[in-house]
């Protein structure tokens, strides 16, 4: 069996025969596929009427039982609704439901529009006649031009409303369509998603002759007035009742954004308010209050009384009027400014006064710049209050204390038991007149405290960095000062000390080399002229000596000295007799500090002395070099070379002592060093501080 099945499936393709989908011949077949299903493109040879036509390629068609849409390429200007129409195409999934792409179609006949099926809002909603001819009843509410060829008509189906889109022009009496009761037909369509979902429902109409006065509006004069109080109350009866237009009467209260125009009816105040069980204050009769939503800008001044007709509305807390006209302004009316309702905080939440023009003062917590103008929140304990101004608002610091006039308005509420209670409250200022500043916050807010407690501790810091670099200061010139005088004392006792040795010890040794002059010149032996001569040179020496002591010591120590011609002085002194002494210098001669230059003479001439005295020397060299930013003092003989304990303090031997002390004076360091190949060496380095 097997074989013989397969032997006949291969005849049948040998034979060219081939397997072909269902071909859809009715509407419901089409319009019930998936999208899925419908996106295979299943063939389609339908006849339908033409319930709506959209240029320049959409069709709207049905049948006896449902309706859907054809695409095509080409031109259906030429076709009405009625005609019969023959269809060949595919399905495609459509925004919403599934429609047809026309490869061909053509007009078979033509006779009466489809069938319109009656239709409610909710039947629109769940697209039970989408695409489909239906007719609506309805109050009519409002009309507007879409564009230059284009109408759109709202009309009331109970609580709902629904768009009529026309194609055409607003009629010359369209006054006569509002408040009346309607029916429309037309295809019924919608707003579509991207999730394939209907969010509005709407109708397409293509002319002003699908629409019908079924029951004609009542005339604006003939209709009376109804009092604010009674709109959207209680009715006997529990009959359906539409929404009908009203007329109402009051004294203008405001005329703000979007043209909302405020109403208080004097004549008609609202019954009393029931107590609560925890409320102790007697019942109240507020003067009624309405909101109006006007479709244009009314020509209209504030405590003027005028006649208003619209369609009693539901808003977030109260009854209003929506699609409102302005029937009549008394000419009579004084337009004097109404008087605010004066509460308090707990009274805007406590009692009914939406939309009323009240005053109420408050503590200012914050405000900022909307697009619509100053926001300001106020402080409450009962609910969310703020307010809202138009325009810039004076500089407003938080904490204020503000009185504010202006139109209330319930934003938000909740439920305790079966009763509503505002929950969020705006107070609507009509202008900057309507804001006055009653009292200004304390300077001396927390904000302000913590500025100035900051400020304080900064004060306090930079006092303290003061004090402590002012202390520095005074100790630097403490110690320059202390320098000074010590420098000053210094020089005091040098020149001091240079006075007595000028008038004791020179004089002294002036007095002796006239002696000894004196003594030469007498007959003598020739040894004791000699030794009276030898005597009288080394007087001469120590005198020279003592001179340069004396300018040393008056010698300022910002004074420079010649130290290579001061050593060589010091050389040419010694006698013929004895080593041989040598200077040398390496370096450009520069002059030193006259301290510096005394000191390091003074170590040299010691180092010289020691060498003549202990050293046993034949040469003795003194070499001064000059290196960066100091020099090298060297004293070199080629004596017996160090003792053990040379520089050890002796009694009567403070030579070493007294040039280790001249050193560090000067900041310089002194080294004894053996030399080579025998002889000592006294090394002095010193750097200009």
């Amino acid at each position: 069996m097997r074989h013989c099945g397969m032997v006949f499936f291969l005849l049948l393709i040998g034979s060219g025969t081939t397997w072909t989908q269902e071909v859809l011949t009715r509407v419901p077949a089409v319009r019930t596929l998936s999208a899925e299903a419908a996106a295979e493109g299943r063939p389609v040879q339908i006849e339908a009427a033409v319930s709506f036509v959209e240029a320049p390629g959409t069709v709207f068609v049905q049948d006896a039982s449902a309706g859907t849409f054809l695409r095509t390429r080409s031109p259906v200007d030429h076709l009405q609704i009625g005609d019969r129409l023959s269809i060949r195409g595919t399905t495609f999934p459509g925004l919403f439901l599934t429609g047809i792409d026309a490869t061909t179609f053509e007009v078979i006949g033509h006779g009466d529009a489809p069938p319109a099926a009656s239709a409610t809002f909710a039947d629109l909603m769940a697209a039970r006649y989408h695409y489909q001819r239906v007719n609506v009843i309805g109050i009519g509410r409002s009309i507007r031009t879409a564009d230059e060829n284009r109408t759109v008509l709202r009309i009331a189906m109970g609580d709902r409303q629904l768009e009529v889109k026309i194609d055409a022009p607003p009629p010359e009496n369209r006054s006569t369509y509002i408040d009346a009761r309607l029916s429309v037909t037309g295809l019924a369509a919608g707003s579509i998603n991207d999730r394939r979902q209907l969010t509005q429902p709407y109708l397409r109409v293509p002319n002003w002759q699908s629409i019908t006065i079924a029951d004609p509006a009542p005339r604006p004069e003939e209709m009376s007035i109804t009092p604010v109080a009674g709109l959207l109350r209680f009715q006997a009866g529990g009959e359906e009742v539409e929404m009908r237009r009203v007329r109402i009467s009051g004294v203008t209260l405001a005329v703000l954004a979007e043209h909302t125009l405020f109403l208080r009816d004097p004549d008609s105040p609202a019954p009393p308010r029931p107590n609560r069980a925890d409320d102790t204050t007697p019942p109240r009769n507020d003067p009624s209050t309405i909101a109006i939503h006007l479709d244009e800008e009314p020509a209209v001044k504030v405590g003027q009384r005028v006649e208003v007709i619209g369609f009693p509305a539901m808003e977030n807390f109260a009854a209003s009027l929506a699609d409102a006209e302005l029937a009549k302004i008394d000419p009579n009316s004084p337009a004097e400014p109404p008087k605010p309702t004066q509460l308090t905080i707990a009274e805007v939440f406590a009692n009914s006064h939406d939309a009323d023009l009240v005053q109420v003062s408050a503590k200012l917590q914050d405000s900022y710049i909307t697009p619509q103008g100053t926001e300001m929140r106020l402080q409450s304990s009962t609910g969310q209050l703020r307010a809202l101004l138009p325009g810039a608002a004076p500089t407003l610091p938080d904490g204020a204390i503000l009185r504010l006039t202006g139109i209330c308005r319930v934003e938000s509420s909740f439920d305790k038991g079966f009763r509503s209670n505002p929950d969020s409250v705006s107070i609507w200022l009509r202008g900057s007149d309507d804001l006055v500043i009653l009292s200004s916050p304390s300077s001396w807010t927390v904000r302000r405290l913590l500025y100035i407690l900051a400020a304080l501790l900064g004060i306090l810091l930079l006092g303290g960095i003061w004090i402590s670099l002012l202390r520095r200061r005074l100790a630097a010139q403490s110690a320059a000062l202390s320098a000074s005088i010590a420098q000053e004392a210094k020089l005091d006792e040098r020149q001091r000390i240079a006075r007595e040795f000028h008038d004791t010890l020179e004089q002294e040794l002036a007095g002796l080399c006239i002696r000894l002059d004196a003594a030469t010149s007498r007959p003598v032996d020739e040894k004791a002229r000699q030794l009276l001569e030898n005597s009288r040179h080394l007087v001469t020496r120590i005198q020279s000596g003592a001179r340069n002591l004396v300018s040393d010591l008056r010698s300022d120590e910002d004074e420079t000295l010649d130290l290579p011609t001061s050593l060589r002085e010091l050389i040419s002194r010694q006698s013929e007799v004895g080593p041989q002494v040598t200077f040398q210098a390496d370096g450009p001669a520069e002059d030193l500090p006259a301290v510096a230059a005394h000191h390091l003479r003074m170590i040299a001439q010691e180092a010289l002395t020691n060498a003549l005295k202990h050293a046993q020397a034949q040469n003795i060299a003194i070499r001064l070099e000059r290196t960066n930013g100091g020099i090298t003092l060297c004293v070199l003989d080629d004596g017996i070379g160090l003792q053990p304990d040379f520089t050890e303090g002796k009694p009567g031997h403070f030579g070493c002592m007294g040039m280790r002390e001249r050193a560090r004076k000067i900041g310089a360091d002194i080294q004894w060093l053996p030399a080579q190949p025998h002889g000592t060496q006294v090394v002095i380095r010193w750097r200009a501080s």
